[in-house]
């Protein structure tokens, strides 16, 4: 409530949302994205940012302006995705949104181009072949995050360790203190590309659109259309798919 209210509050001094006409014209595209979620969207040693969401961001501004270049990367915060793209800041974000019925009413969504969900890493050792096979193993999981109701209806007898972040977790899965760490599949799967000792167990236990945020509005109906045609264009081609494979997600 207190984010839409000060969305809402914003709004009426941020400039207005641009035209697909005004980006074309100006040769530049905004893209709002995460720099700290590999393998979505984070920074090589040379500071540059790569990831899937980057390459969907530059392959993007391929389409629309014909220069994979002409993209103006802005990292975000969780909290400032959807306002980015409410107050006018960028043109659309890609930034590990997941398509919901709250954020939908504050902005316009693309279909998913990729599917994330709650899934559960552990270290390689101690991984049996299915997630669904665990019983009375401690996870750790995020305090009030969605992931804890999913355990509790896919696997009701594990126990529950409540965390206040992803490293705090990583940390008690290493020293061997809880079993494993349930999260975001995207976010796992970047922690198990960097720690050779884990990996993500299949399937994952709930799924979640991330899709690409627009702004809603007269205004940028031409955007929007243009978003869905490229989109429907990319799935046909399996482009997606290769991308996500590419950077090793589920």
């Amino acid at each position: 409530m207190g984010m839409a209210i000060s969305i809402a509050f914003g709004a009426a001094f941020s400039s207005p949302a641009r035209p697909l006409a005004d980006i074309l014209e100006s040769g530049r595209l905004r893209v709002a994205v995460k720099d700290n979620v590999p393998p979505l969207g984070f920074r090589d040693d040379d500071g540059n940012l790569i990831g899937f969401e980057i390459d969907i961001a530059r392959e993007l501004a391929a389409e629309l302006l014909g220069d994979r270049d002409a993209v103006e990367l802005v990292p975000v915060t969780n909290v400032e995705r959807i306002e980015a793209v409410v107050l006018d800041e960028v043109d659309v974000a890609i930034a590990q949104l997941a398509l919901t019925s709250d954020r939908s009413r504050l902005v316009h969504f693309t279909s998913p181009y990729y599917y994330d969900g709650t899934a559960i890493a552990t270290l390689q050792a101690n991984a049996p072949d299915s997630a669904l096979q665990l019983t009375s193993e401690r996870i750790a999981v995020l305090t009030r995050s969605s992931a804890i109701g999913v355990l509790q209806a896919a696997l009701p007898d594990v126990e529950l360790v409540e965390i206040t972040s992803y490293r705090e977790g990583a940390d008690l899965v290493l020293a061997g203190e809880v079993f494993g760490m349930a999260g975001d599949a995207s976010i796992l799967t970047g922690w198990a590309q960097d720690e050779s000792s884990v990996t993500v167990l299949s399937p994952k236990l709930s799924g979640a659109g991330l899709a690409i945020a627009m702004p809603k509005g007269v205004d940028t109906s031409d955007l929007r259309r243009r978003m869905h045609r490229q989109m429907r264009a990319w799935k046909e081609s399996g482009w997606l798919d290769e991308r996500a494979a590419a950077w090793g997600l589920p």
